[in-house]
């Protein structure tokens, strides 16, 4: 959460929460002995913000090795790790973010320079509640939804990749009633609930098997896998699934 402001000369926007929010990313992959060889970039929509973000790296001697620009600047480049700065925040009238979108040439170019690793700086719940339906607000979403990634188990990242290979978007850690249910995938027919168990579902299959029942009488049809199947087996579980929604 920042704040978008003018600065104090010319045009354009400025957000310092977010200049901040980039030095630290810089100095944590400097700091990593698996990243501190790798190129970085930092791209942003507003000249202002590239200046202040370069000042201040130039300032914390980290300037080195760091490319910050407009996104016009990075037409046909590419860096390891990109950073975005978004700037939109609070403090932004709506029309100035828009631009960014329409047409979507901005995001497009800070979304795809990256070869390894893109780090996006924003006002996520900002963007989220401003511009729903539009890009900025499909970022939103889609960056809360990654994050969600990191608190789940290795076999349930690989069975979410799957889903999304095959054209499959589903919700996860979905809240259903006072149960939060592994994956959640909205079908034509009956919503479906997926569920893939690690090695406690031995030890609380009754309570699985009660979760289940509930989840059935309000109509959602669940499927349920092990993790050892979707590590061997994952294109039969996929298979399976498929023909659910279909």
């Amino acid at each position: 959460a920042g704040k978008s402001e003018k600065p104090s000369q010319g045009s354009g926007w400025i957000n310092l929460e977010e200049v901040s929010a980039v030095i630290s990313a810089v100095k944590s992959i400097r700091a990593d002995s698996s990243t501190n060889s790798l190129s970085i970039g930092v791209v942003t929509p507003y000249k202002k913000q590239a200046e202040l973000i370069t000042e201040s790296l130039t300032s914390e001697g980290l300037i080195a090795g760091v490319a910050v620009g407009t996104a016009h600047v990075y037409q046909g480049q590419e860096k390891d790790i990109m950073i975005f700065s978004t700037v939109v925040s609070s403090g932004m009238d709506n029309s100035s973010a828009m631009w960014i979108s329409k047409p979507p040439n901005v995001l497009n170019v800070a979304m795809t320079r990256a070869r390894r690793r893109l780090i996006i700086v924003g006002d996520m719940d900002y963007c989220g509640n401003n511009f729903s339906g539009e890009i900025l607000g499909k970022l939103s979403q889609y960056c809360k939804k990654i994050k969600k990634l990191e608190n789940i188990i290795l076999e349930q990242k690989k069975l979410f990749e799957l889903l999304i290979l095959n054209g499959i978007d589903p919700e996860i850690e979905y809240p259903i009633a006072d149960m939060h249910v592994d994956f959640f995938v909205a079908s034509k027919g009956q919503n479906i609930v997926i569920e893939v168990d690690g090695d406690q579902h031995k030890n609380q299959q009754a309570h699985d098997e009660s979760r289940d029942a509930a989840l059935r009488s309000m109509n959602f049809k669940v499927l349920r896998f092990s993790a050892r199947d979707v590590r061997e087996t994952p294109a039969k579980i996929t298979n399976k699934i498929l023909e659910n929604i279909m």
